[in-house]
């Protein structure tokens, strides 16, 4: 035997709104924390970028004071160089300056190696 429908609960409707609306009000709430969260990490992401940028230009401002010490380095390299050739041979020089023309060939051996 069949039974008959139950009727409907005539409180149904105004429960589904009252669900609607805890509902509405908790997704209301999470929107809003996740818009929140997405402001805080976009500044965090600026001040990240902030600070790649100064990092960059620090790298740079090196870079050129490496290439003028490099430069520097270059130039008195040719100099020496250029004195040692025009030494007559043979001339008697100090100690110190021996030492210190080894020291500078065996340095720039390393350096062209």
């Amino acid at each position: 035997m069949n039974k008959p429908p139950e009727p409907p609960d005539p409180l149904q409707p105004l429960w589904d709104a009252q669900e609607a609306a805890i509902l509405l009000e908790a997704g209301s709430k999470t929107i809003a924390k996740l818009m929140d969260d997405n402001a805080r990490l976009l500044k965090e992401l600026g001040e990240w970028q902030t600070k790649y940028v100064n990092s960059c230009e620090q790298v740079v401002l090196a870079a050129a004071g490496n290439a003028k010490v490099i430069r520097a380095l270059d130039a008195s390299c040719q100099l020496i160089e250029a004195l040692l050739a025009w030494l007559p041979e043979g001339i008697p020089v100090s100690p110190d300056v021996g030492s210190a023309k080894g020291a500078w060939s065996e340095a720039m051996k390393a350096i062209r190696r």
